[in-house]
C-alpha cells in the first residue's frame, strides 16, 4: 500500500484530471479498495470490477469519494445456456450465478447519484459470429476478387 500511496500522492500533485485503474479485480478486497477510494483526489477515475464482488461499503466509498468514480463492469452473458456453455464460473450454477449478479447491479442502483455505472454484456454467440466473420473475412475478400 505504501506505493499505492506515493502514486496517488503523485497523482494529485501533478493533477492528473482522468485516471483508470485497469483492475477488474479491484474490488475483490473490499478494505483495500476503499482505502484506495477515500485517498483519491479531485478527478474523474474509471474502475474496472467484479459486478459479483459488490457490496454496500465499497459503493458507499465510491459514492463519497473526492473523485467521480465511474464503475465499469463486465458481464459476460445473463443467459443461463450460453453462461454453461462457456463454463467461465467453472462449475458454478449459472442461474444462482446470473441471480447474484442482478442483485448485485440492483444494489448499486442505490448509488447511481454518486457512482456512474457502465455495464457491457458480451453474449456468445455475438462474439463467435465477430470471431468467424473476422477470420473468414480475408477469404470471403479473395473470392470477390
Amino acid at each position: 500500500m505504501c506505493v499505492m500511496k506515493e502514486e496517488l500522492k503523485w497523482l494529485a500533485d501533478n493533477d492528473i484530471k482522468d485516471i483508470a485503474i485497469l483492475d477488474p479485480t479491484f474490488n475483490t478486497n473490499t478494505l483495500r479498495a476503499v482505502n484506495i477510494l477515500e485517498r483519491l483526489h479531485k478527478c474523474k477515475v474509471s474502475v474496472q470490477i467484479r459486478p459479483e464482488k459488490l457490496n454496500r461499503t465499497f459503493l458507499e466509498a465510491a459514492a463519497n469519494s473526492q473523485a467521480r468514480v465511474t464503475l465499469e463492469m463486465g458481464v459476460q452473458t445473463l443467459n443461463a445456456s450460453e453462461m454453461s456453455l462457456i463454463d467461465r464460473m467453472k462449475g458454478a450454477d449459472p442461474e444462482k450465478v446470473i441471480a447474484k449478479v442482478k442483485d448485485k447491479l440492483k444494489l448499486s442502483e442505490e448509488f447511481s447519484s454518486g457512482v456512474d455505472r457502465e455495464i457491457s454484456v458480451r453474449t456468445f454467440p455475438r462474439v463467435f459470429i465477430c470471431v468467424v466473420w473476422f477470420v473468414l473475412l480475408p477469404w470471403v475478400m479473395a473470392l470477390c476478387v
